[in-house]
């Protein structure tokens, strides 16, 4: 059984490695860093007898190792896995090892079943690339944490009380800037890249296919990826714009509107909404948006701000939004749900807890504790001007 003392260090994954040797020309200290920043210490030992007591030292704390040496025979890597397996036994434990190696990843063929028999992952990508940088990272913050969700989140384009600071105008609308932004943002296929797990065997991966509630919304993960937009025009105009509701409908969520009292953060009342949602032949869902949405009292009152976005966090953990999700909403709503508080982000994305730009889309994985960790390589500003 864990000790307080290692419940309140957190999870520690073992880079396994040859002497002097981190292959791939990965960075050892940037890459302790970026995983620190998800509270995971990454410990480098060299050799099969410093990895086995470091385990037998922490089993509890030590929640994965990445195997990345280079093969001396032909049995390299086999053996730590047989040997590992009869350790973790022992210790009554569960480590997975993902083996990460130039050898695999320049034989496509090489060990493929041998690794397939012993049940562990076979990484075979190179983490110095964007899509394998994703397959390193979030295979190690699944097993530390469990990955639940995979989003987008995308702050509105220019709209026309952001170019005026008119905060006065009611249910503003896109500029023509406003609505370029969300052009171009279309262009760097979002869905796309959000419906990509580059081969990841995640958690929320043995997802399955469930039926739609009452509201529309998916009940258990779906392997689609669904569109939320915050119910005011700006957001929904910038999901037109960006063709992300080309071939599904986008969700209407209250929970997403902006968290100000101002008129210009006070959405259309519901009839007047799906009139201008039909003339802008928008294809959105407005089952879930009640009568009386845009009275900015109980739960869409200013002061709610943070109970509302911690229940858009409990509805995306729980599968309302689906597996996969871009959700389009405002600067202080994302700024509460992200919690972001202007840190630097890990080396991939340094804005990964600044607050968004106009049109700016950043990825990030829901963790099991319903933190956000930002996703490498998913993370667009539009041009300035």
């Amino acid at each position: 059984m864990a000790t307080h003392e290692e419940r309140q260090q957190g999870p520690v994954v073992l880079w396994l490695h040859a002497e002097g040797c981190i292959q791939f020309g990965l960075n050892p200290g940037e890459l302790s860093a970026d995983l620190g920043k998800a509270g995971v210490e990454l410990l480098y030992v060299t050799g099969s007898q410093s990895a086995r007591a470091a385990i037998a030292a922490h089993p509890q704390r030590v929640r994965a190792v990445v195997q990345n040496m280079k093969r001396s025979r032909e049995t390299s890597g086999l053996d730590f896995i047989d040997n590992h397996h009869k350790q973790c036994e022992d210790l009554r434990v569960h480590i997975p090892v993902a083996t990460l190696s130039q050898s695999l990843t320049a034989d496509p063929a090489l060990l493929v079943g041998e690794l397939r028999e012993r049940l562990e992952t076979d990484m075979r990508c190179n983490p110095m690339t964007i899509a394998g940088r994703r397959q390193l990272i979030g295979w190690i913050l699944d097993q530390c944490f469990s990955i639940v969700v995979q989003a987008v989140f995308v702050r509105h384009g220019e709209a026309l009380h952001n170019q005026t600071s008119n905060w006065k105008l009611p249910d503003p609308e896109l500029t023509d800037r406003g609505k370029q932004q969300s052009e171009w943002l279309g262009r760097q296929d979002l869905l796309g890249l959000i419906s990509h797990d580059a081969g990841l065997k995640l958690s929320f991966a043995q997802a399955w296919r469930g039926d739609s509630d009452s509201n529309g919304y998916a009940v258990g993960f779906q392997t689609n990826v669904s569109v939320v937009s915050s119910p005011l025009k700006r957001p929904l105009q910038t999901c037109h714009h960006a063709g992300l509701g080309r071939a599904r409908c986008i969700l209407l969520e209250p929970d997403l509107q902006e968290a100000g009292e101002a008129p210009c953060d006070r959405g259309s009342d519901r009839d007047s909404l799906l009139t201008w949602i039909r003339d802008q032949a928008i294809d959105a869902s407005a089952s879930s948006l009640p009568a009386g949405w845009e009275h900015k009292t109980g739960i869409n009152s200013a002061a709610r701000l943070p109970t509302r976005m911690a229940q858009f966090a409990i509805n995306a953990s729980g599968g309302r939004y689906g597996q996969k999700f871009i959700a389009v909403s405002h600067d202080k709503a994302l700024q509460q749900l992200l919690r972001l508080d202007r840190s630097a982000g890990p080396s991939w994305n340094e804005r990964a807890w600044v607050p968004f730009e106009n049109c700016e889309a950043r990825g990030y994985w829901m963790l099991g504790d319903r933190r956000w960790f930002p996703i490498p390589g998913i993370n667009f500003r539009p041009p300035a001007h």
